[in-house]
């Protein structure tokens, strides 16, 4: 609603079809981005995977220990 300086008023309806538009399209986007974060958090939790190339060196550093219940030089011999 507005009035000009002659005393004119006029009204403008909003388009509601617009307005349902954009605001499903905007519930949409923030579910889909939510979903895209939860997969990547449950992806996290699993191992973490870092690619290299192959034929590339690399070096794997172990912040916690570890147990193997494997004797590699056996295996290594057969």
């Amino acid at each position: 609603l507005s009035t000009s300086a002659l005393g004119a008023v006029a009204s403008v309806e909003p388009q509601t079809g617009k307005i349902l538009r954009h605001g499903v399209g905007q519930g949409v986007g923030n579910a889909l981005d939510r979903l895209a974060r939860w997969y990547l958090e449950r992806a996290e939790e699993l191992y973490p995977v870092i690619e290299i190339d192959a034929g590339r060196y690399g070096e794997v550093i172990l912040t916690e220990g570890l147990t193997l219940d494997v004797d590699l030089w056996q295996e290594a011999a057969s």
